[in-house]
């Protein structure tokens, strides 16, 4: 697995490293690829000051509420959702 980093200071400014591309970005919410994985981060005025494709580095600013991983849910067959 490829080295991440998530570095938040004063909850409005944010540096990632790690980042393989960006799914969706606007002022209230931002869904990145990181390392497999999709990191969705919630605020308001979220503002991207620096991507960079070769490093992997993103740095947002703006008034961070929550970090969270997208959890990817197993498929579970019928017999498995009737016995739980």
């Amino acid at each position: 697995m490829e080295k991440q980093t998530i570095l938040l200071e004063n909850k409005n400014y944010l540096k990632i490293c790690g980042v393989e591309s960006v799914i969706n970005l606007n002022e209230t919410d931002v869904a990145i690829m990181l390392c497999g994985e999709v990191l969705v981060i919630k605020g308001t005025d979220i503002k991207a000051d620096k991507l960079s494709v070769e490093t992997g580095e993103l740095i947002l600013t703006g008034n961070f509420t929550s970090l969270r991983y997208e959890v990817k849910k197993e498929k579970q067959g019928f017999l498995k959702r009737i016995f739980k």
